[in-house]
C-alpha cells in the first residue's frame, strides 16, 4: 500500500507540473525513485543489524574496551572491563583510569593519553587496582577514534606477569645459588648454561662456555662413567640421581662434592639439570664421627678385655678363697673329731 501511494502521487506530482513526458519515461522515473526507496530502507535495516552486530562483539570482545573524551573520561565500558575491575558500568562511567591505577602508574597513563591524542595511538603496561584491592596488569592498545573520542583495547596480563616475576625470581636464585648449578645437553654433554657460582669455581668457564664437556670440570669422572650413571634417567627408571665425587676448587684444592641430577626438557629437547654440592665439612663431620665411632669401639674392646680380666682373677680368687674355706672346714672337722676320741 505505501510502494503504491508512492507511485500514485509521483505520478500526479508529474502530472499537475505539465510535464509531457512519455508514459515508459515515467514508469522508469518511478521504478528508479521506488528501488531507491527501497534500498534506503534495506540500509536503514542492515544499518541496524549492523549496530546490533557491533553492540554484540562490543559487550563480548575477548577484549576489554572502552571509550574515552578527549579529558580520558570513560564514555563507556564493555561487559570485560567491568569484570576484570569488579567494578559495575555506572561506577566506571565518567571516572579516569587515574581513578584505578596506583599513583606510581599516573605519569605513565598522563603519557600514554597525551601521545594518543598527538599520534593516534599509543600503548602502554600498566597496573590497576580492583574493586578487592587487589593489584591487576592491563596490557592497553590505545586509538584516536574522533577529534572527541578514543578507543581502548586492554588485555589482563595479570596472571603472565605473575609467571614472569616467578620466573625471575627463580632464575635468580639459581643464579645467586652458593651451589653450582649446570644446564647441559643431554646428547653431547656439553654446557649450555651455568650460574654464576660454577663460574667462580671453574676459571675455564670464564672463556667458551658451550664448547666445555662438563666431565671436564671433574678429572676422576670419565665420560664413559657419567653416560653409565644417567643412563637410569634416559630409560626414566629413576627421576634424581645422586653421587658423591671428588673436584678441584678455584685453587685447584680437591673437596667433596655431591652431584644432583635430573632431567629437563625445553622446547622438546632433552636436557640434563645438575646441582653441585660442596659437602666438604659434612664429609669431614662424617669421617671425624667414623674415626670417633672406631675409637670408641676400641676403647669398648679394650676396657671389655680387662674387665673380662678382673672377672676371671676375682673368679679365680673366689675359687682359691671357696676352696680354702673348705679345708679349713675339714681340719676343723679332723680336730673335732680327734677331740672326741682322746
Amino acid at each position: 500500500m505505501a510502494n503504491n501511494y508512492i507511485v500514485t502521487n509521483l505520478a500526479g506530482w508529474v502530472q499537475l507540473n505539465n510535464y509531457h513526458i512519455h508514459n515508459e519515461y515515467i514508469i522508469t522515473l518511478v521504478m528508479l525513485v521506488t528501488l531507491a526507496i527501497f534500498s534506503v530502507l534495506h540500509t536503514r535495516k542492515k544499518h541496524k543489524r549492523d549496530i546490533e552486530k557491533f553492540k554484540s562483539y562490543y559487550n563480548n570482545s575477548p577484549f576489554g574496551i572502552f571509550i574515552t573524551n578527549n579529558r580520558g573520561e570513560n564514555i563507556e565500558v564493555n561487559n570485560l572491563i567491568c569484570e576484570i575491575t569488579g567494578y559495575k558500568k555506572e561506577e566506571l562511567i565518567n571516572k579516569t583510569l587515574l581513578d584505578i591505577t596506583p599513583p606510581k602508574n599516573h605519569q605513565i597513563l598522563k603519557e600514554t593519553f597525551k601521545k594518543v591524542k598527538k599520534n593516534g595511538k599509543a600503548y602502554a603496561t600498566i597496573s590497576i587496582i580492583n574493586n578487592k584491592k587487589e593489584k591487576c596488569y592491563w596490557s592497553i592498545d590505545s586509538v584516536k577514534i574522533s577529534k572527541t573520542l578514543i578507543i581502548g583495547f586492554v588485555t589482563d596480563i595479570t596472571e603472565q606477569i605473575k609467571i614472569k616475576k616467578r620466573v625471575e625470581l627463580l632464575g635468580m636464585v639459581v643464579d645467586q645459588s652458593v651451589n653450582e648449578v649446570f644446564i647441559i645437553d643431554y646428547s653431547t654433554f656439553t654446557i649450555i648454561e651455568c650460574n654464576k657460582t660454577a663460574k667462580e669455581n671453574n676459571p675455564s668457564l670464564h672463556q667458551n662456555i658451550q664448547s666445555q664437556n662438563f666431565t671436564q670440570l671433574i678429572p676422576q669422572l670419565s665420560l664413559k662413567k657419567f653416560i653409565e650413571i644417567v643412563q637410569p634417567l634416559k630409560t626414566k627408571k629413576q627421576s634424581l640421581i645422586k653421587i658423591e665425587q671428588k673436584k678441584l676448587n678455584k685453587t685447584g684444592f680437591p673437596y667433596y662434592a655431591e652431584i644432583n641430577i635430573q632431567n629437563l626438557i625445553h622446547e622438546h629437547k632433552n636436557l640434563l639439570f645438575i646441582v653441585i654440592k660442596d659437602i666438604s665439612k659434612g664429609k669431614r663431620a662424617e669421617l671425624e664421627l667414623e674415626n670417633l665411632k672406631n675409637r670408641l669401639e676400641l676403647e669398648v674392646k679394650n676396657k671389655t678385655r680387662e674387665l673380662e680380666k678382673h672377672i676371671n682373677e676375682l673368679e679365680h680368687f673366689r675359687d682359691v678363697t671357696v676352696e680354702r674355706e673348705l679345708r679349713m672346714k675339714e681340719l676343723r672337722d679332723e680336730i673335732e673329731r680327734l677331740k672326741q676320741h682322746g
